[in-house]
């Protein structure tokens, strides 16, 4: 005889409920890429990510885009970076968005003697050879033009697609970078992009140490994932 069938009614409910929700209760494991920028000298960072009840050391790129690296999730929506093994509490923490998971890329910058991070999910579509993800890491609202086009602005910490511009007239882009000076766009950077449509390139807009907007990008080969 079935032991479930000898309970009382309730209790057989309450034995089927349990038995659908115990598998959602499991804890979600997340696979992402990721990148510590940091235009400085110092070495690449070294963390330890919890994989189930024990946690594997993984060494993050420095500017380069790596991995795919897995970590277990802390109540579906974070994942701890810790600085040793042994440590309690995470050295950081990043919360991962509802959308886009499998198009994850986890971004690490220094902050102070440490680091901490955030985590975007990469365009679904229009992310091909030749175009740009573009960073903003400045306190102050920017944008890039390309070409003649219309600048693409991005506040404080956004991210956002640039797509390849029309009408090339040969496979070098002039490119400015703006910033607001008295309520117009006014150029603090000017630069050429190579149009290779083998790649497609991550670009980080950030300050010097003397304060100066700074660009960098750093290419990948599409399709090399």
């Amino acid at each position: 005889m079935n032991l479930l069938s000898r309970l009382p009614k309730s209790a057989r409910i309450i034995a089927a409920l349990s038995s659908l929700v115990l598998p959602c209760l499991a804890d979600s494991v997340i696979s992402f890429r990721s990148v510590c920028f940091d235009p400085s000298q110092a070495a690449a960072p070294e963390f330890q990510l919890a994989s189930g009840e024990v946690r594997e050391a993984v060494r993050i790129p420095k500017n380069d885009i790596g991995g795919p690296f897995k970590a277990t999730l802390r109540d579906d929506s974070m994942i701890d970076f810790f600085a040793t093994a042994g440590g309690e509490k995470p050295a950081f923490s990043v919360k991962i968005p509802a959308e886009g998971r499998e198009r994850l890329l986890v971004i690490i910058v220094p902050n102070g003697q440490g680091h901490q991070g955030s985590a975007v999910s990469l365009p679904a579509s229009g992310f091909d050879g030749g175009a740009t993800f573009a960073f903003n890491l400045c306190r102050s609202e920017l944008a890039v033009r390309q070409g003649e086009g219309q600048p693409e602005r991005l506040a404080p910490g956004a991210h956002r697609l640039l797509p390849l511009p029309t009408g090339l007239k040969d496979d070098m882009v002039p490119v400015q970078i703006l910033s607001q000076v008295d309520a117009k766009w006014t150029p603090v950077q000017s630069t050429r992009w190579a149009v290779d449509r083998r790649f497609r390139s991550y670009l980080f807009l950030f300050q010097s140490a003397k304060g100066k907007v700074t660009l960098q990008a750093i290419p990948e080969r599409v399709g090399g994932d």
